[in-house]
């Protein structure tokens, strides 16, 4: 038989469900190597690694510079904060000196402490003079007096005062006190307006014609000017309410009160007494016999007594007043 009446056996191919030719496959496959055979290493040559290396990673334009992206094998990026100094250096710097400037003044106050108390024992005796002088600065008001007084009448004439006391004088207590508005006749004083008001009460008792009264004596500026004179007059001062509060302890007081006011007045009458600075002759011999008529009081209970040594106590604020009335 002939070649060219040979004929091709008739083959179908079925891939994924279709048929094909055998011609058709045969073409279908070739053009498949074809597709293999193209050269793809252009387009991933390594030509192009040091270009991929210089691609840059997106990041934020708003972050900060610490979280910027490094490069891969670059050396740390420095921090570039401008408060880094102030933390790490400035700050530890200036709380190390303020450390150092509080325990130096607390060193420094220590030492001048000790200094002080040791200035204090060497010059104790010169400070106490010092102290004392500054403590003797009397004035006007420290030797004003109030009492509560038994006034038995006022008189313009000092003589008629006087010779109307001396006459009371034979059943009661009596002197005369220059007062305002003329001379007063007082029968008994005392330091209290309770105190006054009891002795008002003895006195009615005894039929006399007597009313309470709050006298007030003031000091003149001259007797200040002498401020050792001024200042034993603020002892006499002291001494006579001593006495006064003596007198309110009598009726009423218990036996320790009136121990203390005697303790108290011979204090007193000791330290001026040592002094002798001023001549107040009358003034201590009125006050010495009132403490002593006082002394007798617990062991002679009786108004007479009492009446001795509410007139010493009388007599002692006469003299009071003529000594800071100049």
């Amino acid at each position: 038989m002939h070649e060219g009446n040979k004929k091709k056996p008739q083959v179908t191919v079925t891939f994924n469900g279709r048929k094909y030719t055998l011609d058709e496959w045969t073409k279908k496959q070739t053009a498949a190597d074809r597709e293999k055979t193209l050269d793809w290493s252009a387009a991933f040559s390594a030509a192009r690694e040091p270009n991929e290396q210089h691609v840059q990673p997106l990041a934020d334009p708003d972050a900060s510079e610490e979280q910027k992206p490094e490069r891969p094998g670059s050396a740390p990026r420095r921090s570039t904060d401008p408060l880094r100094p102030l933390r790490f250096i400035w700050l530890p710097a200036a709380a190390a000196l303020v450390v150092g400037l509080v325990i130096g003044m607390t060193m420094l106050m220590l030492f001048s402490q000790q200094n002080t108390q040791s200035s204090r024992s060497w010059t104790g005796t010169s400070q106490t003079a010092q102290s004392d002088g500054n403590a003797k600065s009397v004035r006007t008001a420290d030797l004003n007096i109030s009492v509560f007084a038994i006034q038995a009448g006022l008189y313009r004439s000092e003589n008629k005062a006087s010779q109307i006391a001396d006459q009371l004088r034979g059943t009661a207590p009596a002197s005369s006190l220059q007062v305002s508005g003329g001379t007063a006749i007082l029968v008994g004083i005392s330091s209290t307006d309770q105190g006054a008001a009891k002795l008002l009460d003895v006195f009615k008792q005894k039929n006399l014609t007597v009313f309470k009264k709050k006298i007030s004596i003031q000091a003149t500026q001259k007797t200040v000017k002498d401020q050792s004179r001024a200042s034993d007059m603020l002892s006499c001062k002291k001494m006579l309410l001593a006495l006064l509060h003596l007198s309110d302890q009598m009726k009423s007081g218990t036996q320790g009160e009136r121990t203390a006011a005697l303790k108290t007045f011979d204090k007193l009458y000791k330290s001026i007494t040592s002094t002798q600075r001023v001549k107040t002759d009358s003034f201590l011999k009125d006050v010495k016999a009132a403490r002593q008529a006082a002394g007798e009081l617990p062991k002679k209970s009786s108004d007479s007594q009492f009446f001795a040594f509410q007139q010493q106590l009388l007599n002692a604020l006469v003299d009071y007043r003529a000594l800071i009335h100049l």
